[in-house]
C-alpha cells in the first residue's frame, strides 16, 4: 500500500514538474514573437516612409515630364511653321527656276540663229567674191600677155564685201606657186578649215595645206609643217616641260612666232559679299572642289577666312565645261559633290544667293551679279605654316589678261598658231593676214559643238598681230 502511495506521489510530482517546464517555454516563445512583431512593425514603418519619399520623386518627375512634353509641342508647332515657310520659299524658287530655264532656252535659240546667220553671210560672201573674180577675169583683154593672165586678179576694194574681209594686200606678197603646210590635232583644226578653203578658192595659183597630225609640236620641231595650231606649249604651271620644249626648238635652230587665236576660259565666281577670297591660287581652287580634301567651310581653306560653309555650284558633269575644269586641275581625283546646274546662268543665280557659294562658269557668260576671282599659279609659304597667293602675281580675269598673259592665267585653254620664221614665205604672211582679219567670224562658225566652241579675241587684238607680222616681214 505504501509502495503504491509512493508511486502515485512520484507520478504527481513528475506531472507537476512537466507543467512548469511547459509554462516556462510558452512564456519564452511569446516574448520572442513580440520582439519579431516589434521589429516587423519598425520595418513596415520605414518602408512606408520610403514609399512616401518615392511617391514625391515620382510626382516631381511626372511634373517635369509634363513640362517637357509641353515644350516639345511648342517646338513641333515652330518646326511645322518653318516647314510651311520653307515650302513657300521652295515654290518661289521653282517658279524662278522655270523662268530662268525659259530665258536660257530663248538665249540658246538666239545663239543658234546667230550662228546660222553668220554661216549664211559667209556663203553669200564666197558667192560674191567668186562672181567678182569671174567678172575680173572676163574683163582681162584677150590680147594680154600670158604672164599677165597668170597674175592673181585684183578684187575691187570700192565695193564692200559682206561679213568677211578680203586680204587686199595679197597682190603685194607675190604668192603664186608657193605652198605652206599647217598641222594640228583634231580639236584645233576645225578653227582653220573654212579659212584655208576660202583662201585657196581665192588664190588658186598657191596652196595652203591643212592636215591632222598626232603631235603638232614634234612635226613643227622637225620642220614637217610651217605652222602649227595647238594648245599653248609653254604654260607657266608646267615650267619643266615648257623649258624642255624651248630647248628642243633652240637646238633645231627654229625661231618662231606665237599667236593666240581662240580661247576657252573658265571663271571662278563667288558671292558679292565674299570679301576674303580676293585672289586664290590654282591649287586652292582644286582643293576646294576635290573630294579627298573634304573642305566644308572657308576657314579650312585658310585660317583668316570666316568659319562659313562652302557651297559648290557648276554645270553638271559630262558637259565640256566641267570636263575641262576637272581634267586640267583634278586629274583622276574625284569631284566633291556639288549642286549641278543646267546652264551658267543658273550657276550665277545660285552663287548670288548663297554667301559662302563658289562656282565655275565660262568666261564670256560672267555678269556683275557675282564676283569673278583674281587667280594665279603662284603661292608662297608663310612662317605660321599657312600658304597664300603671291598677290602681285594675281591676274584679273579680263580680255586683256587673256591676250597678254594667256600662259600665266589658270583655267584657260588657248589655241595658238606657232609660225616657223625660218621657213616663212610670202604665202605664210598672206594667209595669216587673211585669217586674222576674219578670225572672229571663222571662230564663231567653226564646226564644233556649241558647248565646246572657243571664243574669239576682240578685233583690235588681231589687228595688232597683223601689224606685228607686217613689221616682221619687212
Amino acid at each position: 500500500m505504501n509502495r503504491l502511495f509512493i508511486i502515485l506521489l512520484v507520478f504527481i510530482i513528475f506531472a507537476c514538474s512537466g507543467e512548469t517546464i511547459s509554462n516556462v517555454n510558452t512564456s519564452n516563445e511569446n516574448s520572442g514573437l513580440s520582439s519579431l512583431i516589434d521589429s516587423a512593425n519598425k520595418e513596415i514603418s520605414k518602408l512606408g516612409e520610403s514609399a512616401s519619399e518615392k511617391d514625391g520623386i515620382i510626382e516631381s518627375i511626372t511634373q517635369e515630364l509634363a513640362s517637357k512634353i509641353e515644350n516639345l509641342d511648342v517646338l513641333n508647332n515652330s518646326l511645322e511653321a518653318m516647314r510651311l515657310q520653307l515650302n513657300d520659299i521652295s515654290n518661289e524658287n521653282l517658279n524662278l527656276s522655270d523662268e530662268n530655264l525659259a530665258l536660257s532656252s530663248q538665249i540658246e535659240k538666239l545663239l543658234e540663229e546667230k550662228l546660222l546667220l553668220e554661216m549664211s553671210l559667209k556663203n553669200l560672201r564666197t558667192q560674191y567674191e567668186a562672181a567678182v573674180i569671174e567678172k575680173s577675169i572676163e574683163n582681162i583683154p584677150k590680147s594680154a600677155p600670158k604672164e599677165e593672165e597668170r597674175k592673181t586678179p585684183e578684187i575691187p576694194t570700192s565695193t564692200p564685201t559682206p561679213e568677211l574681209k578680203n586680204n587686199d594686200k595679197t597682190k603685194d606678197f607675190g604668192i603664186d606657186g608657193l605652198t605652206i603646210k599647217i598641222g594640228g590635232k583634231n580639236d584645233s583644226i576645225p578653227y582653220l578649215t573654212s579659212s584655208v578653203s576660202d583662201f585657196n578658192n581665192l588664190h588658186s595659183d598657191s596652196k595652203v595645206e591643212l592636215d591632222f597630225v598626232d603631235d603638232a609640236f614634234e612635226s613643227f620641231r622637225d620642220g614637217v609643217i610651217d605652222i602649227a595650231i595647238d594648245e599653248q606649249w609653254f604654260p607657266i604651271d608646267d615650267s619643266d616641260n615648257s623649258a624642255d620644249r624651248k630647248n628642243q626648238l633652240l637646238e633645231n635652230n627654229i625661231d618662231y612666232i606665237e599667236i593666240p587665236i581662240t580661247f576657252f576660259a573658265i571663271s571662278i565666281i563667288v558671292n558679292k559679299s565674299n570679301n576674303w577670297a580676293e585672289c586664290l591660287y590654282s591649287d586652292q581652287i582644286s582643293d576646294i572642289f576635290r573630294k579627298d580634301f573634304k573642305y566644308i567651310n572657308w576657314q579650312q581653306v585658310h585660317p583668316t577666312f570666316p568659319n562659313m560653309p562652302i557651297s559648290l555650284y557648276g554645270v553638271k558633269e559630262g558637259n565640256e565645261l566641267s570636263n575641262k575644269f576637272k581634267s586640267k586641275w583634278h586629274g583622276t581625283k574625284a569631284f566633291r559633290a556639288y549642286s549641278p546646274m543646267e546652264t551658267d546662268s543658273e550657276t550665277i543665280n545660285a552663287v548670288s544667293k548663297v554667301q559662302g557659294g563658289i562656282g565655275f562658269i565660262k568666261f564670256e557668260n560672267y555678269n556683275e551679279a557675282v564676283i569673278a576671282l583674281d587667280l594665279t599659279h603662284w603661292a608662297n609659304d608663310k612662317p605660321d605654316g599657312t600658304t597664300q597667293p603671291v598677290f602681285d602675281k594675281c591676274l584679273e580675269p579680263k580680255m586683256e589678261t587673256l591676250e597678254k598673259n594667256y600662259a600665266e592665267l589658270p583655267f584657260l585653254y588657248t589655241n595658238v598658231l606657232y609660225v616657223n620664221k625660218n621657213i616663212a614665205n610670202n604665202l605664210t604672211y598672206a594667209y595669216l593676214e587673211y585669217y586674222l582679219k576674219n578670225a572672229e567670224t571663222y571662230t564663231l562658225s567653226a564646226p564644233v559643238d556649241l558647248d565646246e566652241i572657243h571664243t574669239p579675241y576682240y578685233s583690235f587684238h588681231y589687228d595688232s598681230v597683223i601689224e606685228k607680222l607686217l613689221n616682221e616681214r619687212n
